[in-house]
């Protein structure tokens, strides 16, 4: 368990409101962009996440001791999505395939109610991560690990590399474009096993 978890699980312990504060620093960016693959939507994307924490305070009280606060969060982050995705279908009545955004919605439907999500939060989904971090440029992938593995600010990081803010905005939104393609292609073609050994 990282220390994060182990500070934030200790601030949930405790009722400490300030959690929920920490929480959104280090994770609703992360969250939104991870909804957003499937509801392609940015604003429905940032209700779900703010949702999701939400949620997970509620919730602060059925934790284990060695949760894994982000992996509770993108599952629920998922769920949201496929409620979201499931009222859309229903209240379309059916998908029309009349776009590309509309077979994009429903293979992003089906994919989320599969019931072998749980591939994607195991030790997969870091591996694949981590290979895209290994793979970046050298200057991208230490702009990248400081802002995630020591949760340092864009200032901050700017400052310790000597950097302006500008180009360490630009190396963490290159490096979460990589990872987004890569975890969207990944949930893909896990469905399309699934779904080819399921016929």
């Amino acid at each position: 368990m990282s220390e994060i978890d182990k500070k934030i699980l200790l601030l949930l312990e405790a009722d400490d409101e300030r959690v929920l504060k920490l929480i959104y620093e280090l994770y609703f960016k992360r969250l939104v962009a991870f909804s957003i693959e499937f509801v392609k939507d940015r604003e429905i994307a940032k209700e779900i996440s703010s949702d999701a924490i939400f949620r997970l305070w509620q919730k602060r009280n059925q934790l284990l001791e060695n949760s894994c606060i982000i992996s509770y969060l993108l599952t629920i982050v998922r769920n949201l999505s496929l409620n979201y995705l499931r009222q859309l279908k229903q209240e379309t009545n059916t998908i029309s395939f009349s776009s590309v955004y509309d077979i994009e919605l429903h293979l992003n439907y089906e994919v989320l109610a599969d019931s072998s999500w749980d591939i994607l939060l195991t030790h997969e989904l870091e591996t694949i991560v981590n290979d895209v971090i290994n793979a970046l440029p050298i200057r991208c992938k230490e702009v990248f690990l400081l802002s995630r593995n020591e949760s340092l600010s864009n200032s901050k990081i700017a400052e310790t590399l000597n950097i302006s803010v500008k180009t360490v905005e630009g190396h963490i939104t290159y490096a979460l474009k990589l990872i987004r393609e890569k975890l969207l292609h990944y949930i893909i073609l896990i469905f399309s096993i699934i779904n080819y050994f399921q016929k």
